[in-house]
């Protein structure tokens, strides 16, 4: 029997905390401006790496919990050729021979267009 364990999450939730707290105990160090920024980006760097590293220390893991989370069952449901369609008339609506829109009326001043010849009359 395989036996796995379970992802520890905290793990990497804890790296940004832990970021900030060395970001505020090095603003309170005395050296040049210039060095805060190197010092703030390696802190940075450093966090995210760790993150990486936790990662790449526990693909394997992470694979297979992508492998669980993507089981797909499939079940297949009995079906009948000779079923018919049932058709419920009272929720159909009774046909019209009515147009769609309005006719559109003509503006004053303006020609009637002839539907018959297709330009202007």
């Amino acid at each position: 029997m395989k036996h796995t364990t379970k992802l520890n999450w905290w793990i990497p939730f804890s790296f940004v905390p832990l970021m900030i707290v060395a970001i505020l105990l090095e603003s309170h160090l005395a050296y040049a401006a210039a060095i805060h920024e190197v010092v703030d980006c390696g802190i940075v760097i450093v966090a995210f790496g760790a993150m990486l590293g936790w990662m790449h220390f526990n693909a394997d893991k992470l694979a297979e919990e992508d492998r669980a989370k993507e089981k797909w069952i499939f079940t297949e449901e009995p079906c009948d050729d000779n079923d018919e369609i049932e058709f419920h008339n009272d929720l159909i609506s009774e046909l019209t021979h009515e147009p769609l829109t309005q006719p559109a009326q003509t503006a004053v001043g303006l020609r009637e267009i002839d539907s018959n010849k297709g330009r202007y009359n």
